[in-house]
């Protein structure tokens, strides 16, 4: 049989090749292929990631370099080549250099490219896998091993950290200066210990992980741990565990499991919030699972030391602990609560310090206990406290109450020898019991406190008192003495009245007997 082919459908085919961002889907560019224009994508395997040229946001003029979910409109972007070095025209190619750097050209001018040592001649390939990893190896399929020599997830990670990624000290995600500008933006994701940590402007704090330590449970759900840690183990990527050795040439992933794994990611946004995102399997939309700091309170040391944080509080965000007062009221009252709160009076002297108190305070959140250790009392915790002076909270835990923060089920003390800091409170049942120290006569230093700091009105009225006391006592004299002045003339008119009245009835009564003594 003699099949037949019309030239024009050939023209149609290759014209829509040319007009389509690609023609066929591939996942690998070797460094013999050339290099990838604006026009053109490369697809994992599985067709769960995309790689190729965006430009963000719909003002934007400048082109990138990305990574984004495949066939998702508008384009959800997990990694940017060139965030700080965009394209401003179309002309625009990504691919292998000739010594194996990844790079990215503008008329010809060198934009970005992966800084590696660089080999000439170079004998390798750039794989989009299925996990949304681009790797970059060195050697053939003549070769008995491929190596990997860059990879995304771990040389150039930017705002986004996916399943088969792994958290470490040396990973730091960046997030993008804003919604539409992929450059890099103030804040930074981290580890630090066994803690993360978000960082503004490089050194200040933002928000940190397990701020209470053992005290109260972690913060950090345990999804967003295994998947920072890298834990699950069911999206095989060799990529994840071999770094400077060698390994079979057949890099590809298993499309199962990663399809199963690729329905979440962790996004550090522009304004600083880490964000942990879900996808819905039947509407294939993503849904906001968790984020943090997701209340004002929850950023490091939003109301400073020694100060209760409560961003539903209309009047002020932050409030000093009873028995202490504002570093700086004019910072405090204009809003800026970073200094926090000082004592009014200190907890150590030169005497014997038999007058001090604890006042309980029920916590939801509290900074992280300097010592904890087993002991059989509270009075034994409470001895502990006073032997030093730093000494300022105490918390006694029993099993029952260990146990459901999921710590040690011993009786434990904990001990806070610096200001109390990150204090969220509460009255409900779910609240952590810790007393703080101070001075029994702290009731009246407080009111005296909480005159200094936000009551000059309340101060004015009393020492306005007297005057007005004087002044009220002066009108209620007058209106006494007005009231007594008319019951007094009112009397001495009626009286007058009634003499008048004899008199008239005295006259009248003469005058009408007159006539019967004339008869």
């Amino acid at each position: 049989m003699v099949i037949s082919i019309c030239p024009a459908s050939v023209f149609i085919l290759l014209l829509s090749c040319y007009l389509l961002p690609f023609c066929f889907a591939k996942d690998t560019i070797s460094a013999l292929d050339g290099f990838l224009s604006e026009k053109e994508t490369i697809i994992s395997a599985g067709k769960i990631f995309e790689l190729g040229f965006f430009t963000p946001g719909k003002e934007s003029v400048k082109t990138y370099v990305g990574i984004w979910y495949y066939r998702s409109d508008p384009k959800i972007i997990v990694w940017v080549a060139n965030r700080d070095s965009p394209l401003t025209d179309n002309m625009g190619v990504f691919g292998i250099a000739e010594d194996g750097n990844l790079v990215i050209f503008e008329n010809e001018k060198q934009i970005w490219k992966t800084n590696l040592p660089g080999w000439i001649p170079f004998k390798g390939m750039m794989k989009l896998l299925d996990s949304g990893n681009l790797v970059l190896t060195k050697g053939d399929e003549e070769s008995d091993s491929i190596s990997v020599i860059w990879e995304s997830f771990k040389n150039n990670p930017t705002d986004t950290f996916l399943p088969g990624m792994k958290m470490d000290e040396e990973l730091e995600m960046v997030s993008w200066a804003s919604p539409d500008n992929p450059a890099q933006g103030a804040f930074r994701f981290q580890q630090e210990g066994d803690q993360y940590i978000i960082r503004k402007n490089r050194s200040m704090i933002y928000w940190k992980s397990g701020v209470s330590g053992d005290f109260i449970s972690d913060d950090i759900l345990p999804t967003i741990s295994s998947l920072l840690l890298n834990t699950n183990g069911s999206n095989f990527d060799p990529t994840t565990f071999i770094r400077n050795g060698s390994y079979s040439r057949n890099i590809t992933t298993s499309s199962s499991s990663s399809k199963t794994n690729m329905n979440m990611r962790l996004v550090l946004n522009s304004n600083g919030t880490l964000q942990y995102f879900t996808r819905v399997k039947v509407s294939a939309q993503w849904v906001l699972s968790w984020l943090e700091p997701q209340d004002p309170c929850n950023v490091f040391k939003a109301c400073g030391n020694s100060a209760s944080c409560n961003s539903k509080n209309n009047k002020s965000m932050c409030e000093c602990l009873t028995g202490f007062k504002s570093m700086s009221p004019d910072n405090w009252n204009s809003g800026d609560f970073s200094e926090g709160c000082r004592r009014t009076m200190p907890i150590c002297s030169n005497k014997v310090e038999k007058s001090q108190i604890f006042s309980s305070l029920k916590v939801i959140k509290v900074g992280k206990a300097d010592v904890n250790f087993e002991a059989n009392s509270v009075n034994e915790c409470i001895e502990e406290c006073l032997k030093a002076c730093e000494c300022q909270a105490y918390s006694f835990t029993t099993p029952e109450t260990s146990t459901l923060r999921g710590v040690t089920a011993n009786k434990t003390c904990w001990i806070w020898s610096d200001d109390l800091n990150n204090i969220q409170l509460t009255d409900t049942d779910d609240g952590h019991e810790i007393y703080l120290r101070m001075q029994q006569n702290i009731g009246a230093e407080a009111n005296q406190t909480k005159q200094d700091e936000g009551h000059e009105e309340s101060n004015k009225q009393f020492k306005q008192w007297p005057l007005a006391f004087a002044v009220t006592a002066a009108i209620v004299i007058a209106l006494a003495f007005t009231v007594f002045y008319i019951y007094t003339r009112k009397a001495t008119v009626n009286k007058k009245g009634g003499i008048l009245e004899e008199e008239i009835y005295a006259t009248k009564t003469i005058d009408e007997e007159e006539p019967l003594t004339s008869a």
